[in-house]
């Protein structure tokens, strides 16, 4: 059992109720894709790393099924040590210099909202989307 095995068993849990929420990317075509989709609803991507706390914890607090409840969005998650090449590739399509964890929106294929570390959080989500539905 690793160091965030443990740190997830502390705060509650084996992992084994959790539902995967984010669709991985794995490729270039995955990205356009996302882009593409982005015409017809939000999509959002986390660029997560699995070997940095600060990206553990902001994934456990955008991670819970109840924030994306009523929110038509694709949820999409790159990790930034397996799949370099794609996250490097979407921070230069992107113009946002490259941080982790990092949490973007995307909407007619433009991102409307973009935060790293703190910012990765559910108060965040809540607002971007609360905006969103006002217009």
């Amino acid at each position: 059992m690793g160091f965030f095995d443990k740190v997830n068993n502390l705060f509650g849990g084996d992992g084994s109720e959790r539902v995967e929420l984010w669709n991985p990317v794995t490729s270039l075509e995955d990205l356009d894709t996302i882009f593409l989709t982005s015409n017809e609803q939000p999509q959002v991507v986390f660029k997560h790393s699995g070997s940095c706390s600060v990206s553990f914890f902001a994934k456990r607090n955008v991670d819970s099924p109840s924030l994306w409840e009523g929110k038509e969005a694709g949820l999409h998650i790159i990790d930034v040590i397996r799949q370099r090449p794609i996250s490097l590739s979407f921070a230069e399509r992107v113009n946002i210099r490259h941080e982790s964890p990092q949490l973007f929106v995307i909407k007619d294929g433009e991102v409307i909202w973009s935060g790293s570390h703190q910012q990765v959080n559910a108060q965040n989500i809540e607002q971007v989307f609360a905006d969103l539905a006002s217009g």
